[in-house]
């Protein structure tokens, strides 16, 4: 609807077409505007923004993993390290397990290690300690403190015995200085998870 006043103060009224008003024509512009706000914005979103925030995610996960695999690996070779250390004095010392006790202790004391290295020790073979003796371990776990306790309950006469365990069996099939890691278990009696 247009509205003309004239001169002599009459109103002259007439009929604008529907599609004339600019009532109409704003709000299809206005319409128009936001539907291309929202198909830019998907576009933007599907085709640069995300690929981009993509990319960068795969980048920074991968880095991740390496950074991860090599902290991971070079403690593996520190723990590798010292399980050859403690086997070669093991193979030195005389065979008296408390003289053989202190040396093993001050080897697992480390400091730099007490939150990766759980406990350890040795687990001779049946009788090679004491002819009288099967079992011989000298193993030293952490405590809730952090602090390394000694533990002879490996040597319990009424235990399964250290020798059907699923990380002693596969080692003595080992040669010499190669290593075997075992599977993710929990110390009986450490209740510590590793692997050994």
């Amino acid at each position: 609807l247009q509205v003309n006043i004239m001169p002599n103060d009459t109103i002259s009224l007439k009929c604008v077409p529907f599609f004339h008003s600019v009532w109409v024509r704003l709000n299809i512009a206005a319409f128009v505007l936001v539907v291309l706000a929202v198909l830019s914005s998907a576009y933007l979103l599907n085709d640069v923004i995300f690929p981009k925030i993509s990319q960068s995610l795969a980048t920074i996960t991968q880095d991740s993993i390496r950074n991860m695999n090599s902290e991971i690996s070079l403690k593996l070779k520190r723990a590798e390290t010292l399980s050859q250390t403690l086997a070669q004095t093991a193979a030195v010392l005389p065979l008296d397990i408390e003289q053989q006790k202190p040396v093993f202790l001050a080897q697992l004391a480390l400091p730099d290690e007490h939150g990766f290295i759980a406990g350890g020790g040795i687990w001779p073979e049946p009788y090679a300690l004491d002819p009288n003796k099967e079992r011989a371990s000298v193993f030293w776990g952490r405590d809730a403190n952090n602090e390394l306790i000694f533990y002879d309950d490996y040597n319990d006469p009424q235990g399964t015995g250290y020798h059907n365990e699923e990380w002693y069996v596969p080692a003595t099939q080992l040669k010499a200085n190669e290593t075997y890691w075992s599977q993710a278990y929990v110390d009986p009696y450490t209740l510590e998870p590793m692997i050994t």
